[in-house]
């Protein structure tokens, strides 16, 4: 293990792993009336046929606090990489189970932890103001929505009340890009922003996929939201972490000098993983994934 301050995490990476980057948990997707959501997900370590979706929908609700959807309401199964769109959804709670699966007796070999968002009409003057979450309790409007995560207290005295508040800690989640997976950390109330970093880095190091990023070593990584540093001196608190926690990226910085291009790794990985995978020859899989397939909803 390896410490920083009061954080520890593995040093040895995880050998496969399948996770949901978008639509990101928690999200609200503001539309005028339906929403067209691109799926991205990072998948290693696993050689699976199919990719299927289930797909749950709730009606809207004012002030939901992101909630089971009520019914099912579309699903399909899909070629692993091939660009995958949840087409036309209106207004709604949803949460998106996703799992791998291989063999004529499709055998299930991994779930995604299940993804909850939201997709909302465009915001108007009179809606309620955003909950500016913290880790104090705090009363919710009745018209407010609370971010999914969050601790809520809710009265059973009939009156209506309900607080909430962010955990102390919670779990950070963090895309380090398909070759390097995902950072997964508990963060604190007083947890500095470097040591998301020093974690950050760490994880890049170790999570390689096929040695497709073997040649690049990782000494330091800066938390990005929007293209701007974050000040790594800050507490989670002070830099509110946790509100930022969907639009975060992590800027990888390589021993030699330089950043890492992550985005000429991800070729090298997909590269590295065709060839160890069954996969379809080159030209018929350049082709497929020229044509995005669509989980087509069902009329509203």
């Amino acid at each position: 293990m390896l410490t920083a301050g009061a954080l520890s995490f593995p040093t040895l990476a995880a050998e496969r792993e399948f996770a949901i980057v978008s639509p990101a948990a928690g999200s609200t997707l503001r539309a005028e009336a339906t929403a067209d959501v691109s799926l991205t997900y990072v998948l290693r370590g696993y050689s699976a046929d199919r990719l299927c979706l289930d797909l749950r929908r709730g009606a809207p609700r004012a002030g939901a606090i992101y909630a089971p959807a009520a019914r099912p309401y579309a699903s399909g199964c899909f070629a692993p990489g091939q660009p995958i769109t949840l087409q036309r959804l209106p207004h709604g709670d949803y949460e998106l189970d996703a799992s791998l699966r291989a063999g004529p007796a499709d055998a299930r070999l991994a779930n995604a932890t299940r993804v909850h968002f939201a997709v909302a009409p465009e915001a108007s003057a009179d809606e309620a103001p955003a909950f500016e979450p913290s880790y104090e309790w705090q009363q919710v409007l009745p018209q407010q929505g609370v971010p999914a995560g969050l601790e809520v207290h809710l009265s059973v005295d009939g009156s209506g009340d309900r607080r909430a508040r962010i955990p102390d800690p919670w779990r950070l989640q963090l895309y380090l890009g398909r070759a390097r997976g995902f950072l997964r950390l508990d963060v604190g109330r007083r947890t500095r922003v470097r040591e998301v970093e020093a974690a950050a880095a760490q994880a890049a190091s170790s999570h390689v996929r096929h040695g497709a990023a073997a040649a690049v070593r990782v000494c330091g990584a800066r938390l990005l939201d929007g293209g701007a540093a974050l000040d790594p001196e800050q507490t989670a608190e002070e830099a509110a972490l946790f509100s930022r926690r969907g639009r975060l990226e992590a800027r990888l910085e390589a021993c030699d000098g330089g950043h890492v291009d992550v985005e000429a790794e991800d070729r090298r990985a997909a590269t590295a993983s065709s060839a160890a995978e069954a996969v379809p020859p080159a030209a018929e899989a350049a082709e497929r994934a020229a044509q995005p397939v669509f989980l087509l909803a069902p009329p509203a």
